[in-house]
């Protein structure tokens, strides 16, 4: 993968550690790991992406940990125990950004529902009136969330 699919696939990496809310540095280890197209170990990631050790070790663990780059162990030429590193398949992690970003609207539907029965509960003590607060989908979305 050279040339327009290596800056498409920056842009996608770019665009999922944004919307994950994970360190940007993390972007670049996406990319490495995807356009091998491959399992890396640890060190052929960290000579790719040119970062220090522990700055690798701490952002891997991220992305293992979210799902984004898959571990696995593997045994050297050695016998020794290492693991290799290789990325989830990209319908995956849209998965996971589809489901975040999910996950972060209905948080703010919640949270305009609250502001709005606050605001509401506010201006009925104020002029002693009552009655019930719809907070669906759609009374919020007609709504101004500031006013």
């Amino acid at each position: 993968m050279k040339g327009a699919t290596a800056g498409h696939l920056r842009s996608f990496a770019r665009e999922v550690t944004r919307v994950l809310g994970i360190p940007k540095a993390c972007a670049k280890i996406i990319e490495v790991v995807a356009l091998q197209g491959r399992k890396l170990t640890f060190s052929e990631i960290s000579a790719r992406a040119r970062m220090s050790e522990r700055s690798l070790r701490s952002h891997l663990g991220v992305l293992v940990r979210k799902g984004i780059v898959l571990r696995e162990v593997a045994i050297t030429s050695t016998r020794r125990l290492a693991y290799c590193y290789h990325i989830a398949p990209l319908g995956d992690i849209a998965r996971l950004v589809r489901n975040e970003l999910s996950s972060r609207m209905e948080r703010l539907r919640r949270l305009a529902c609250e502001v709005a029965r606050g605001g509401r509960q506010r201006h009925a003590i104020a002029h002693e009136e009552g009655g019930g607060t719809d907070c669906g989908p759609a009374r919020l979305a007609s709504r101004p969330l500031f006013t």
